[in-house]
């Protein structure tokens, strides 16, 4: 690890776990008590362009973070890589619920094993690289 970056590692965490309080206790209680996750009613009209401001600049600014540290990642990359594609793949669907409503979260049965393969893979692959890391780490001792 470098010296410059050598936090980068535990900085993706907190910035993972802010972005789903934040959609938990803010943008979630907002699109129920407006009709987005209803698959029974359009959202109101009016609460469209609020509630997309509220998703869509979150997400674009948590996939910026992303491609900015993903790389810089060196150590907790079995917990980190599944964290984030869960992250994306929520996020997305709650941001595209903004225009379609409840309906919206069918795509959760098209998406969601794919998005679980996914997690399982990333944590494999990130699982193998903690450890190529740690063997690295002990035999500089």
């Amino acid at each position: 690890m470098t010296a410059k970056h050598k936090n980068t590692d535990f900085y993706m965490l907190p910035v993972s776990a802010a972005v789903i309080l934040y959609f938990i206790f803010v943008v979630i209680p907002y699109g129920d008590s407006h009709n987005f996750f209803s698959e029974a009613s359009v959202p109101e009209g009016n609460e469209v362009w609020p509630y997309f401001l509220m998703t869509t600049p979150a997400l674009i600014v948590y996939l910026i973070i992303i491609f900015k540290w993903v790389k810089r990642i060196q150590f907790l990359r079995w917990l980190n890589y599944p964290v984030i594609i869960f992250i994306v793949n929520f996020i997305s669907l709650i941001c595209l619920s903004a225009f379609n409503g409840g309906t919206v979260f069918w795509l959760i049965f098209i998406t969601g094993p794919v998005s679980l393969l996914l997690t399982a893979v990333f944590f494999t692959i990130g699982l193998i690289k903690d450890l190529r890391f740690l063997r690295a780490a002990k035999e500089q001792k």
